[in-house]
Parts: structure tokens; sequence; C-alpha cells
């Protein structure tokens, strides 16, 4: 019985830790949502920094997705996405959760659904700010 109880209480914490993994790319996204529509007319808002940020931390995150161990990988994802965003000048720093989230998946099917997710975000948040275009103003 003891042995069914510990079991239990591992897929409870693998379970926690999956659904934290998809809390931090789906903050990253979210957060890329809001600035987008809050803060339409700054440079990170920008179609070429949003999408180009967000492919640059969803390879980066891919890659270091094999490093181990999880703390390396994901220390080394946030270093080289913000490299790579700043000498690419397509910085978006919200992005950067994406290239974490992604690092430290510990099931390559989740990371396959949090790449495909960072990217349908970032597009969907930039074709949606294109429609809405004519009524969105900077709330500062």
């Amino acid at each position: 019985m003891a042995e069914c109880h510990s079991r239990y209480s591992h897929c409870f914490f693998l379970y926690v830790f999956f659904e934290l993994v998809f809390l931090i790319v789906l903050a990253g996204v979210g957060s890329t949502f809001f600035t987008v529509f809050a803060l339409p007319n700054i440079r990170t808002s920008s179609d070429r920094n949003v999408i180009g940020s967000y492919i640059i931390c969803v390879l980066v995150g891919v890659f270091c997705f094999y490093l181990s161990p999880v703390i390396v990988s994901g220390g080394v994802a946030i270093g080289i996405a913000a490299f790579l965003m700043v000498t690419t000048d397509t910085e978006h720093p919200l992005a950067a959760g994406v290239a974490l989230g992604l690092s430290i998946t510990p099931v390559a099917d989740n990371l396959s659904a949090g790449a495909i997710f960072a990217i349908t975000g970032a597009l969907l948040a930039i074709l949606l700010k294109h429609i809405l275009n004519h009524w969105l103003k900077d709330l500062t």
C-alpha cells in the first residue's frame, strides 16, 4: 500500500511540474499580448521584434532542452536568447520566458506543443494588432 501511495505522489509532482512549465510559456505569451495591445507603438511591440524574438526563443529553448541538468539548460537558454535578440535587434524580453519554459520541459511532447503554442500566440497577437490598429493607443 505504501508503494502505491508513493507512486501517486510522484505522479502528482510530475503533473504539477508539467503544468508549471506550460504556465511559464503561457505567461510569456500572455505578457506579449498585454504589451502589444497596451503599448502598440513601442519598439518591442513591433512585428519584427515580436515574431523575431519568438522564433529565436523557441529555437533556443528547443536546443537547450537537450542540455543537462535542467538548472543549466534554463540559465543557458535565457543567456543565449537574450544575446541573440540583442545581436539581431529583435528585443522582446517577454519571449525569454518561452526559451526558459521550453528548455526545462521534461518531455519532448510538451516541447513541441509549447513551441507551437508560443509561435501561434505571437502570430495571433501581431495579426490582431493589425486588425485593431485603428483603435489601439499607448496607455502611457
